[in-house]
């Protein structure tokens, strides 16, 4: 398994990866509940905006329901969240990556990444492709940052 919770870094490791121009991080809250093994969500909050970077992953289980893959998990909660969402081909973030439907202020990618849904947002300040272009900047920064 690519992303696993033993080698899942804390906000504050990857905020250092990724640059200075991140705001530090909220502090950690652990993991929301949910259909995945293991989750991280890191918001960096300044005055006017804010970015979170979420990771949902799944491992490998076997149990009385039977033996499942988490690739296949997560691909399947990818996709079922995205359907109609467009498709980003230009990010080279994971495998597959789209954008949730714009709002005023604010964006948002989804990408998959072998047994791991990444997510980036953006709230304030840049609107449409500025806002876009922004996080696809991040989303490439956090993924290098997140690599095992």
């Amino acid at each position: 398994m690519k992303y696993t919770a033993e080698n899942r870094k804390t906000c504050l490791n990857i905020q250092q990866e990724v640059g200075p121009e991140l705001p530090t991080p909220q502090p950690d809250l652990g993991s929301p509940p949910g259909p995945y093994t293991s989750a991280k969500d890191c918001v960096f909050k300044a005055a006017d905006q804010a970015v979170l970077f979420a990771v949902r992953s799944w491992e490998n289980t076997d149990d009385v329901t039977g033996a499942k893959s988490g690739n296949d998990r997560a691909k399947k909660y990818f996709t079922d969240r995205t359907e109609g969402w467009d498709r980003d081909s230009s990010t080279n973030v994971g495998s597959e990556a789209r954008w949730r439907e714009t709002r005023a202020s604010a964006c948002a990618l989804e990408a998959l990444d072998e047994n791991a849904v990444l997510t980036v947002a953006l709230t304030g300040g840049a609107e449409g492709e500025q806002c876009r272009a922004t996080v696809r900047d991040l989303a490439k920064r956090f993924y290098a940052a997140m690599q095992p």
